[in-house]
């Protein structure tokens, strides 16, 4: 009956309801919005960009089963189409190149990898003649059900090969400005409200959204007559990021003129409900109130406490949380090895790392950003540095605690995948590649294919822009996959990527951008996240110069970014709303609290413990995955660390790289690690220490010191009886 009912609409030139634009057409590849973050849209996924040799190994066998090496260009014009260069090079000297070029619609191109002998002739063949009279009243029952009111709309595909633009909707684009100062003057001056819409370059919804709700006819008159358009891309605003998370991308937020929140809507819109939202807020526009702070609940659990809730309440059945999406997180993962005895949370945590594989692209790895429906095998295609970066760390932290090979293998073919796509001329790596081929049309069958297929169609676009926070994230798992394989390659990597961000980065504020360029507004979980780079790396090596610039930047960013409440989320020129994340505040007090212990500074311990205090830990406690980072913040606060002190002459750095590895990979996380120049002993170490040889190494408290160590497999055995 449905193929019969589809068979009459196409006859009659009418669209079925299953064809139109419900938040999936593409109808036509238009140029982004000026504001819309662009991406690289030519990049050459086979040609590696190889650095220090990091993915010699994990590419090799890619390089052995083929002898051609295809790059593939996707253009817009006023076709979509694909353009493909094939190159056959010699193993001789001379190099012999062949380049064809050929452009076929990229619609052509799925329909003949699904099916060669498919055709998009539709011919007419009333079905009454072939049907009861039950099924001739069922066939046209369907006919009204399935079909527009519009006998104008041709089918989506129809439009991508033809290029026709469908009645109501236009190719001009809105006039988006960046969210400053200026909207809301503007708005003042014309008595208009604010729209502004935050989203990412690589969100499937935000293209559908231009595609479709923003291209239409009805709309564009709709905003332009009413509102002032202010569009940011979230990566880029730190202050938009802490404001509007919770509502995904798009955040669609209305305001007045004196930027309060009139309304606020969560990812994509459809035309009718959008224009009617719309319309409401401008007959009734009333600030949506704000929850006070002041009334923040009193918090007094234990550590112990936290952990049994976090094991109440995780997803026993089928891995990570028991949320919409499933995907892994750090703290989760730490917390599920350290009681890795406890049978229920070994159980927990074998099968969410198992889980998790499902999000590693099969084809060229990388991990995609989550799986929807409360399953694993939901995935959302885009992949994001920050999310490579979070399952690096996780699977080196597990294998290394585990012995498991395969999350070794997989932390490293994460790592191949971000050099590939991710890689340039610098030590630091761009930010996303898009989920989709085409911006705006879902691309699940594009994942299911092969490396060699994917290239026939083409390759998702990179977002070149490079951030802070995000490489100081990479720079980090790095760290730990280094520990983890004892591969000295991704030392050298998260080594290079430091010292390229502490030249380039660093302002005369005393703060480092966000963004090279950028100095008009700074992100407070950027340069948090880059002191606690420094510290790790200060630690490895015993380099003072690491320390002091930690310990600098720690104070600074305190004299900036505090606030009544807590550390603000931005601050800036250009930093119009900034917010206090509660937890980007408890990992700063975890972050504070450990430099204190590094350096012995009191001004950071007093400002470890203001900033904790002030967080809502109440509100925390709500939210299962902040569990483990609440235990670890009550824990670390509330005692004192051991410090692993090794006695040096300056000669033995392999052996303080192999004692920091074993320190580093414990899920305590709480160690400090620290070189003692034997020519530089005071006299009281010279009490606790003097006479013994360089090499030997002390696990301490302020009351305690173990017996000497002097190779790995004791510290081993000090760390298993603790």
């Amino acid at each position: 009956i449905l193929k019969s009912a589809h068979v009459i609409c196409q006859a009659f030139k009418i669209t079925p309801k299953s064809s139109r634009n419900h938040g999936t057409v593409k109808f036509r590849e238009r140029a982004a919005a000026p504001s819309r973050r662009q991406h690289n849209t030519s990049i050459m996924p086979t040609q590696n960009i190889i650095r220090r040799g990091a993915v010699e190994a994990a590419t090799a066998a890619a390089a052995a089963t083929t002898t051609k090496t295809s790059t593939t260009t996707r253009t817009t014009t006023t076709k979509t189409t694909i353009t493909t260069t094939t190159t056959t090079t010699t193993t001789t000297t001379t190099t012999t190149t062949t380049t064809t070029t050929t452009t076929v619609p990229i619609r052509n191109l799925v329909k003949d990898r699904k099916s060669k002998t498919q055709s998009t002739t539709y011919i007419y063949q009333t079905p009454i003649m072939k049907l009861t009279h039950l099924t001739y009243s069922l066939t046209f029952l369907t006919v009204i059900l399935s079909c527009t009111e519009s006998s104008n709309e041709n089918t989506q595909e129809e439009n991508a090969q033809t290029n026709i633009i469908p009645v109501g909707y236009t190719d001009q684009e809105l006039d988006w400005m960046s969210y400053t100062p200026e909207v809301f003057e503007k708005a003042e001056n014309e008595q208009k409200l604010v729209l502004l819409e935050v989203g990412a370059n690589w969100c499937h919804w935000c293209h559908v959204m231009d595609d479709s709700t923003y291209a239409n006819v009805k709309v564009q008159n709709f905003l332009k007559k009413n509102f002032v358009l202010s569009r940011e891309d979230q990566d880029s605003r730190s202050d938009l990021y802490a404001a509007y998370k919770p509502w995904g991308w798009p955040a669609i937020i209305v305001q007045n003129e004196k930027g309060e929140d009139l309304m606020r809507l969560k990812g994509y819109q459809h035309r009718k409900g959008f224009l009617k939202n719309l319309q409401a807020v401008l007959d009734n526009p009333t600030p949506l109130g704000e929850a006070e702070r002041e009334t923040k609940k009193e918090f007094s659990a234990s550590a112990q406490l936290l952990a049994d809730q976090f094991e109440a309440r995780i997803d026993h059945k089928k891995g990570g949380y028991p949320w919409n999406n499933k995907f892994i997180q750090v703290p989760g993962i730490l917390q599920g090895i350290k009681t890795y005895e406890n049978p229920k949370m070994k159980a927990w945590t074998d099968k969410t790392i198992k889980a998790s594989y499902n999000l590693v692209d099969p084809a060229w790895s990388g991990v995609y950003q989550y799986s929807a429906k409360k399953s694993w095998t939901n995935q959302h295609f885009e992949k994001l540095l920050k999310i490579q970066a979070e399952y690096i760390e996780a699977y080196a932290l597990y294998a290394a605690n585990t012995g498991d090979k395969i999350a070794l293998e997989k932390a490293e073919g994460i790592v191949a995948y971000c050099v590939r796509f991710f890689g340039n001329e610098s030590p630091l790596f761009y930010n996303s590649q898009n989920a989709d081929l085409i911006s705006g049309v879902h691309s699940e069958e594009y994942y299911q294919l092969s490396e060699k297929e994917r290239l026939e169609q083409g390759v998702p676009s990179v977002d070149e822009h490079i951030y802070l926070k995000e490489n100081c994230q990479m720079a980090r798992s790095l760290l730990y996959l280094w520990a983890a394989s004892d591969d000295e390659k991704y030392l050298e990597m998260s080594e290079q990527m430091l010292d390229e961000i502490l030249m380039k980065y660093r302002t005369s504020s005393g703060l480092f951008m966000r963004e090279l360029g950028v100095k008009n507004i700074f992100s407070f979980e950027d340069n948090r996240r880059l002191v606690e780079l420094l510290i790790m790396h200060a630690q490895l090596k015993g380099n003072q110069s690491y320390l002091a610039s930690a310990q600098s930047l720690s104070l600074e960013m305190y004299q900036q970014f505090k606030s009544e409440n807590g550390m603000l989320s931005a601050v800036g020129d250009k930093s119009v709303l900034p917010t206090i994340v509660d937890h980007d505040n408890l990992s700063a007090a975890i972050t504070y609290n450990f430099l204190y212990h590094v350096t012995g500074d009191k001004k950071i311990a007093d400002i470890s413990k203001e900033i904790y205090e002030k967080t809502d830990k109440a509100a925390q406690q709500e939210i299962m995955g902040r569990l483990p980072v609440l235990q670890m913040a009550d824990e670390q606060l509330n005692t004192e660390p051991f410090h692993a002190v090794l006695l040096t002459d300056g000669t033995n750095s392999k052996l303080g790289k192999d004692f920091y590895k074993k320190l580093l990979l414990h899920p305590s996380q709480y160690i400090i690690f620290e070189y003692l120049q034997i020519r530089e002993m005071t006299e009281e170490q010279q009490m606790m220490y003097g006479g013994l040889p360089a090499g030997t190494l002390f696990m301490c408290t302020s009351s305690y010191c173990s017996a000497p160590m002097y190779d790995v497999e004791s510290l081993e055995r000090f760390l298993a009886s603790v």
